[in-house]
């Protein structure tokens, strides 16, 4: 005689297991739209206004975390005109300081941060982006302390004195020729400010992927 067919044994999640299991899949999905929302988030560079540091099509996070803007930190804030655009510059004055530019030299109250670039031409700053269509400086700023670079023309802009109002930070873009920033509108509110720049995740020209940007350290 045959054996008699064995009943399948249904297995019986108990009610902690399910509460579990639901809560892990909806931190499943909430986790990312809580990291962009709580503590980074990204953005794309549509402009060549901060190149060489930012390219455009680089792909970037900010950290969103509480901070206090230093001189020389790349930050995004909401445009102070349009508060529904967000911008990307470098802050180069905090409150209560005096900034001037002459003959290409970056001052912050009375000190001289700037010099022409001891090495390198404006291709290797622009890793091999197009050529631009005017006579390209590469100059070091920032002294020791927070060491970057941009380019200028040769034509050298004035701008200033200006003293920074309080509760304000001062901006430039990398690329001074090319960059719409504090010269032209003003301070920037630090309640405008959404957060620091930390480094490229992604990034692509007309030439295809950057590799060597790939989390790339913005500084």
């Amino acid at each position: 005689m045959a054996d008699s067919p064995v009943p399948p044994v249904t297995r019986r999640e108990s009610p902690r297991t399910l509460v579990l299991l639901a809560a892990g899949g909806a931190l499943l999905v909430l986790a990312p739209m809580l990291l962009r929302l709580l503590v980074m988030e990204a953005f794309k560079v549509p402009s060549p206004a901060m190149m060489p540091t930012l390219l455009v099509g680089d792909h970037f996070f900010v950290s969103k975390l509480p901070f206090r803007p230093r001189r020389g930190e790349v930050i995004v804030f909401r445009y102070p005109l349009d508060p529904s655009v967000d911008y990307v510059k470098r802050v180069v004055a905090l409150a209560g300081d005096t900034v001037q530019l002459r003959d290409g030299h970056l001052s912050i109250n009375g000190v001289d941060l700037s010099r022409p670039a001891p090495s390198g031409t404006c291709e290797e700053a622009l890793e091999g982006e197009p050529a631009l269509d005017w006579p390209c400086e590469v100059w070091a700023e920032g002294g020791g302390s927070y060491p970057y670079q941009v380019i200028e023309n040769a034509r050298h802009d004035p701008f200033g004195p200006f003293t920074v109002p309080p509760a304000t930070v001062f901006v430039l873009g990398d690329n001074r020729p090319n960059s719409s920033d504090s010269r032209a509108w003003g301070a920037v509110p630090l309640a405008n400010v959404k957060g620091s720049a930390l480094y490229v995740w992604w990034s692509s020209g007309g030439g295809g992927v950057r590799w060597n940007r790939i989390f790339h350290s913005i500084r």
